[in-house]
Formats: structure tokens, sequence, C-alpha cells
């Protein structure tokens, strides 16, 4: 085995996680040679970042990448039209929008629990903010839509 797409993972990915890739690669490799199914050794076949690449960097290399976003859409029942340039993006991070931290700081002053408000304050006192980053593990933007694709588990 190799790592897929090799040359769009460069484009999206550091060295140390491309590292990271091929070291899952090579683990996978010699884990198939000497039949062992420990779980590190088979990283490869169930690393999360690396299935959720291979499933979207076919989308990059399209001409017309318009279709399948619009296939997407369509199959959750969004039915707007796809304008403007197609972007792609790997694990890459959000801030909260600034009304969303307001409510999550008026819900932290009334909230029951005192440790919570507590705790609230001295984020607030200290210019910390009460969310962080989200990291979502693909982005696809377009003019008008922003279509983020999470893992999760059952």
């Amino acid at each position: 085995m190799k790592l897929l797409f090799e040359n769009l993972a460069e484009k999206y990915f550091t060295k140390e996680r491309i590292r990271k890739f091929k070291d899952w690669i090579e683990n996978a490799n010699k884990a198939r040679e000497t039949k062992s199914l420990g779980k590190k050794a088979n990283q490869y076949d169930k690393a999360e970042e690396l299935i959720t690449f291979y499933t979207f960097a076919p989308l990059e290399l399209r001409e017309n990448k318009k279709d399948v976003v619009q296939e997407i859409l369509r199959l959750v029942n969004v039915h707007e039209r796809v304008k403007g340039k197609i972007t792609l993006s790997f694990e890459k991070q959000f801030r909260p929008p600034k009304g969303y931290l307001m409510w999550l700081t008026d819900e932290m002053r009334k909230h029951p629990v005192r440790y919570i408000r507590e705790q609230g304050k001295e984020h607030i006192k200290t210019d910390k903010r009460l969310e962080t980053n989200t990291h979502v593990d693909t982005a696809i933007e377009t003019e008008i839509f922003l279509i983020l694709k999470e893992e999760y588990e059952d």
C-alpha cells in the first residue's frame, strides 16, 4: 500500500501529518505481512482523517466540482444552485460566531450550577472565550454554501 493522492495531501496537510499517514501505511503493510491484527498496526484501516481525505480528494481532482456538490446538496434536500468557486478544506478550524458567544455568555450567567457560573466569570475576566474553535473534518465552501462534514460514532 501507499498514500493515495499524495500530491493533494501535500497541498492540504503538514509534513508531520503526512509522515503520520505514511507511518500508518507502513504499519499496515507490516501487519498484513505478519498477519498481525493489533489495533496500532492497523490504524490505517480505521483512521478517520485518512478515510475522509480518501473520500473527498477525488472531488478536488474533478474539473466540474459543481455537479458533485449539487448532488451532495440534493441528497440532503437542498435545491439551491451551486454558484461560484468551490473550495475544499480538511481539518479546518472555525471560530464560533459572535452571536453564539454572546448567547453562551448570557446562558452561563443564569446556569443553575454555581461552579459553572464562577468558571464562566473567570473566563470573561481573563478574556478567554467560553467556546473554542470547532475542528471540522472537511469543509466545502461555495459562494452561498458552507458544507461541513464531521465524523461521528454511533
